[in-house]
């Protein structure tokens, strides 16, 4: 399927979601890259990372009472979206 037709039947609010997730994800990269020359290195920084950050999205779900399960993208979808890569990083590598 193409990309941009799925973005195009995205509602706005999970389009915003998307673009927060992506823009959170390249900070996170940015961090961990900056944190490469250290003794614990770039997949442990990485790592950390990507858990706290879908610790702290699983929070602020928590805050905003977001509901887990609404059609539109909440931070419980990022929560687990980062906890997935984090979960795959630690796998992987």
């Amino acid at each position: 399927m193409d990309p941009y037709r799925l973005w195009k039947h995205l509602d706005p609010t999970s389009r915003f979601v998307a673009r927060r997730f992506a823009l959170k994800l390249l900070i996170l990269l940015a961090f961990a890259a900056a944190q490469a020359s250290a003794s614990y290195g770039f997949r442990q920084a990485l790592l950390t990372l990507l858990l706290l950050s879908g610790l702290l999205n699983i929070i602020l779900a928590l805050v905003n009472r977001q509901r887990p399960n609404l059609p539109t993208l909440t931070y419980w979808d990022e929560a687990l979206a980062f906890l997935l890569l984090g979960g795959a990083v630690y796998w992987i590598a």
